[in-house]
């Protein structure tokens, strides 16, 4: 995958302190795909250094699959925050 096929569109607050809610709500919609070729019907590996609430990856997967034609996403996270 060529990372700059996934890109952030809106800018938003820090999710640092924020809380479950207000992070899925905080990213809603702020991913989205600049180039579908290269992607379209591929499996993709997301890489997410720390997962807290999951709204990043479960937004900028949401926006591979809707918007780039992705056929399965698989994440990889270093650590898991609780």
């Amino acid at each position: 995958l060529d990372t700059k096929s996934l890109i952030k569109t809106i800018e938003t607050e820090s999710q640092a302190g924020s809380s479950f809610m207000k992070r899925g709500i905080n990213l809603k919609g702020a991913f989205d795909v600049s180039e579908r070729s290269g992607i379209e019907g591929k499996r993709v590996l997301l890489i997410d250094d720390v997962m807290t609430s999951g709204s990043s990856v479960n937004e900028s997967a949401k926006a591979l699959v809707t918007k780039g034609g992705v056929k399965y996403v698989d994440v990889l996270t270093l650590v898991r925050a609780v």
